[in-house]
């Protein structure tokens, strides 16, 4: 495989279909079995996830951009700044936790630390794909969505995130 003049091995262009089938497996299996002890909605558990995710990348770009001046990794995501991370996790570990009595109907105490949690991970997985594109030299991971950077840019955090999720909640539950 080659994309911009650099090779990429094979084993490392195969690790994306589990990297993704894990997730997309996942998140099925919420869907459909719900959360076992939980009295919210199946789809509550699903929807916590999301937000958490997505609480994490919006407030961590507001945050940084406003506040920011200490770069957490300048060489694999020049704009991503400690200020916005901390600001991520702030936000999702209250957004999990109004989530988790709202949604989920189970303690909030809890999920406010599961989404502190899930928050970081979110932000690494989002480095871990920015990290994969520099080492072939690509700046975003396709064009299907126009100044997004491709749908793996959208959704880099969630691939990270769930497999965490899932296990917290299989520990939890």
């Amino acid at each position: 495989v080659y994309l911009n003049e650099k090779t990429v091995s094979p084993l490392a262009a195969s690790f994306g279909v589990p990297y993704i089938g894990m997730t997309a497996a996942i998140l099925i299996h919420l869907r459909a079995d719900g959360l076992v002890g939980v009295t919210g909605s199946p789809i509550g558990g699903i929807l916590t996830l999301l937000l958490i995710v997505w609480t994490t990348d919006t407030a961590a770009y507001f945050v940084g951009k406003n506040f920011g001046t200490h770069k957490l990794a300048p060489s694999i995501s020049p704009g991503k700044t400690i200020e916005g991370l901390v600001g991520g996790v702030l936000a999702a570990a209250i957004v999990g936790a109004f989530a988790a009595k709202f949604l989920l109907a189970i303690n909030p105490i809890v999920f406010f630390g599961v989404g502190g949690v899930l928050a970081i991970v979110s932000q690494g997985g989002d480095l871990f794909e920015s990290a994969l594109k520099r080492s072939i030299g690509k700046k975003d991971s396709g064009n299907l969505i126009p100044g997004h950077g491709g749908v793996l840019d959208r959704i880099d955090g969630l691939l990270a995130a769930t497999p965490f999720y899932m296990l917290f909640l299989s520990c939890y539950m």
